[in-house]
């Protein structure tokens, strides 16, 4: 419950500092928003709270990071939006981002510069050439093009529907990129989809520049059940961490459960080949090369998220928007990469639900290489609309969102 609260220098910036017991929910912080605006004009750009945990008590300090989206916004490459935004380093100066529908302007005009005379992608990428996003003409975006016309940059024109990419890593020279296979059900609709197949792409050249990017495509056997991964990927030695969702629902919005798998690294090992894997068992926490034997260790998760290791804390920190609307971000902690995972806790409500009622959040995830300190976690979310039209017109939406959250940990 609130405990306490207080507003320092609302002529500057607002800094909220409230204590939460165990009963811990986003209505909390919703409420304690909607009435600090009513109170004041001021801008809101960092929140502090203290946090109760299973394990542990947190400070937090929440900022909002403008300058970290103005990459994105301000690029001459007529990119004009997008979503998902996945990070991946590749070493210590150069990032792929990626991302999934994507506005790319008509033409090279600057009057063009408009999601209202774009075009609509499946996917592209960018590549960070320079360690500080925040540095001039640090991204490079890319997609491709057929006869003058923007193209998704990852195809696979074999089976029907498109990709949607999602996670990725980088494995014995290659980067091995998940995605899931997409059919529109309703154009009209921003959740007319559904998810019919679940690929793994392997960039065997990625030194290349990615126009000449050689992609192998395997197909994981998955999908009929329900089982997708690509949620997210990370390495965690000897392994390989493979985050994945089960769906309990055909419906797109439906709740989606944490599952997990492993591989065991070397210098031959295969991401996409998944008879390699080990499984979670996540109601007794094994593992076994046994796909059948695979169980959920979270419920309700979501398609997009991050397991990050928090120095400061000595923990492994699962970030994701609460599944259910308004879909505030928070955070679970477990002392190894797999959980168990502690209760979810809310850590940041996003303002621009406020804006429009039919705007949303969503893919909140953690970007390790964007911290300057072992007590920090630089987080992305997205913002939508549930109607096409909103989307189109208001510039403000449709770009990566970024915060950053600085946690320490007593007892």
């Amino acid at each position: 419950m609130l405990q306490h609260y207080k507003k320092i220098n609302p002529q500057m910036t607002q800094i909220f500092i409230y204590e939460i017991g165990e009963s811990c929910d986003s209505f909390s912080l919703i409420n304690l928003r909607s009435y600090v605006l009513k109170q004041s004009v001021a801008i809101k750009t960092e929140t502090e709270f203290v946090l109760m945990t299973d394990v542990h008590r947190l400070s937090i300090k929440i900022m909002e990071m403008e300058e970290f989206e103005k990459p994105f916004r301000e690029n001459e490459q007529g990119w004009l939006g997008s979503d998902c935004a996945f990070s991946l380093p590749l070493t210590d100066e150069r990032v792929l981002w990626l991302f999934g529908d994507t506005f790319v302007a008509a033409s090279e005009s600057k009057d063009s510069l408009n999601r209202e005379q774009s075009k609509i992608i499946n996917s592209s990428i960018a590549i960070q050439k320079k360690r500080i996003i925040t540095s001039k003409g640090a991204l490079r975006f890319f997609w491709n093009m057929q006869k003058d016309q923007p193209q998704s940059f990852f195809q696979n024109h074999k089976l029907a529907g498109f990709l949607w990419p999602l996670s990725a890593a980088l494995v014995n020279g290659k980067i091995y990129v998940f995605a899931v296979r997409i059919v529109q059900t309703d154009i009209q609709s921003a959740f007319g989809f559904k998810q019919i197949g679940n690929e793994i792409l392997c960039i065997e050249n990625p030194d290349d520049t990615p126009a000449a990017w050689r992609i192998r495509v395997s197909y994981l056997p998955f999908a009929e059940t329900g089982v997708s991964f690509g949620a997210y990927a990370r390495l965690y030695p000897p392994y390989l961490y493979l985050y994945g969702y089960r769906k309990e629902t055909d419906d797109w919005q439906g709740p989606l459960n944490l599952i997990i798998a492993r591989v065991t690294m070397d210098g031959s090992t295969d991401v996409a080949d998944y008879k390699s894997w080990e499984y979670l068992n996540g109601e007794n926490m094994t593992w076994s090369k046994d796909a059948k034997r695979l169980r959920p260790v979270v419920r309700h998760s979501r398609s997009e998220l991050s397991v990050t290791y928090l120095e400061a804390l000595k923990r492994y920190v699962f970030v994701a928007n609460h599944w259910k609307a308004p879909h505030p971000i928070l955070i679970r902690l477990s002392e190894t990469p797999f959980g168990p995972f502690s209760e979810p806790r809310t850590i940041y409500c996003c303002p621009e639900t406020e804006w429009d009622p039919d705007y949303f959040c969503y893919a909140a995830k953690a970007h390790p290489q964007m911290v300057t300190a072992k007590n920090e976690l630089v987080i992305s979310y997205m913002v939508n609309s549930k109607t096409l039209h909103k989307c189109v017109r208001d510039m403000r939406i449709y770009y990566p969102r970024f915060i950053k959250a600085v946690i320490d940990g007593y007892e």
